[in-house]
């Protein structure tokens, strides 16, 4: 047959591209991109696996700069590869073990800790189940910008702050520590520090940080449940900070803040309206209050509440603040720079419709509110209460309605005319 327009018959161009490797044809640092892209999670196994492909593929995982072993990996396989590792740095290992006896680490960790990983390394996060670590006395993170500690219990002496302040890690920008044994002490001098996020550090006793360039602070559950004559003691100098979000105990004699004139956020701990005035909420309630009274704002802009309601095991008592009247709804309140309100969590139940009519009022400068219902409300129920809340609203003012059909996340819902 005469193909005399110059084309391939479609069985020839076939068998042409299926003899014909381009892949292996690109170069090594495009190659590497697609072995890091292979598999799931854990992609050193589906990238070692390329090596059967041809004599092209066979060495070519060993120039990976990441390793994420997944926990079918065994300690000999992990040790095996790490040796064979060649390329300049690596700038990333992870791997994620359900057996964390000595055993099968001890089997890699060797092979581990000569690599050029620590001296280059930007981002270390360990999550220890609560596992010992003993920190190094010595030894600079040259290049350290994220450092995360998670389920950690220290053992030995303790001196966290020392390795993550300026003199041995002087480029590091965020700091995470949560859930941990044996921090006592936490005296923090750095100089690039920018994000310091502390949560449930049990049995910490002084808090010190000086941080002129920071500008997110998150300390939560550090100092909850201290005794009077073991009170914990924090020295916060932050100048530039502009988020705060402090939900712990705070005492102003023994937790103390500079001026901190950038601060245009503070999230204090839950205040609690309602229930039995146990020891534990009237101390939340008193450390909320103190320190909205030592960041006294000239005006609030932005408000947000969420809403949570807890069913109570047991039959409120006959004076409880249930049952009082609501003198709230003719207090006279001015908020006339407060421009956004958030509500998230809305029910639409009587005393909250109330509560957010009488909010219009108060805000006499009010440009937008957005509100966020609870999972329980349906869309036929949502529809309602948008007719509801649009009848408080005026004329310049954005409403935005948000539902929450699985309980995470929301969806936006705009209401039929």
């Amino acid at each position: 047959m005469d193909h005399g327009d110059g084309e391939l018959p479609a069985a020839k161009h076939l068998e042409l591209a299926a003899d014909e490797d381009r892949f292996s044809a690109l170069p090594d640092d495009i190659l590497i991109q697609i072995l890091l892209r292979l598999g799931d999670r854990h992609s050193t196994s589906a990238a070692a696996r390329t090596s059967v492909l041809s004599r092209r593929w066979r060495h070519l995982w060993y120039l990976l700069p990441e390793f994420d072993f997944a926990p079918e990996s065994g300690g000999h396989i992990i040790r095996a590869i790490l040796a064979a590792h060649e390329a300049p740095s690596l700038r990333r290992l992870s791997v994620f073990a359900e057996d964390t006896s000595p055993g099968p680490i001890a089997e890699w960790l060797p092979a581990a800790s000569p690599l050029p990983c620590f001296g280059s390394a930007t981002s270390l996060d360990l999550h220890l189940g609560c596992h010992a670590l003993a920190l190094p006395p010595s030894g600079v993170f040259a290049r350290l910008t994220n450092l995360a500690l998670r389920y950690v219990r220290f053992c030995g002496p303790c001196d966290l702050g020392d390795a993550v302040s300026s003199p041995r890690s002087p480029l590091l920008k965020k700091l995470t520590i949560w859930d941990t044994r044996g921090l006592s002490n936490l005296v923090i001098h750095s100089a690039s520090l920018l994000d310091l996020e502390l949560k449930c550090l049990e049995g910490l006793q002084l808090l010190d940080v000086l941080a002129l360039a920071l500008e997110a602070l998150i300390v939560i559950s550090c100092f909850f449940g201290h005794s009077t004559q073991s009170q914990p003691v924090a020295n916060i100098s932050a100048p530039k900070v502009e988020t705060l979000q402090w939900g712990d105990a705070f005492d102003p004699s023994t937790v103390h803040f500079c001026k901190m004139a950038n601060l245009q956020l503070l999230r204090p701990y839950h205040f609690f309206v309602y229930g039995p005035e146990d020891s534990n909420s009237t101390a939340g309630n008193q450390d909320c209050l103190r320190l909205l009274q030592r960041f006294q704002f000239d005006a609030i802009h932005t408000l947000s509440f969420v809403l949570g309601y807890e069913t109570a095991n047991v039959a409120c008592d006959s004076d409880c603040v249930c049952d009082l009247p609501p003198n709230w709804i003719f207090e006279e309140l001015r908020l006339n720079f407060l421009h956004e309100v958030e509500i998230t969590h809305l029910r639409g139940t009587e005393h909250e419709m109330a509560f957010v009519k009488r909010l219009f009022s108060w805000a006499t400068a009010l440009k937008e509110m957005i509100i966020v219902f609870h999972f329980s409300i349906s869309e036929s129920t949502a529809k309602e209460l948008c007719r509801k809340l649009l009848s408080f609203s005026r004329p310049g003012i954005s409403m935005e309605f948000y539902l929450c059909p699985s309980g995470f996340g929301r969806v936006l819902y705009v209401p039929e005319e």
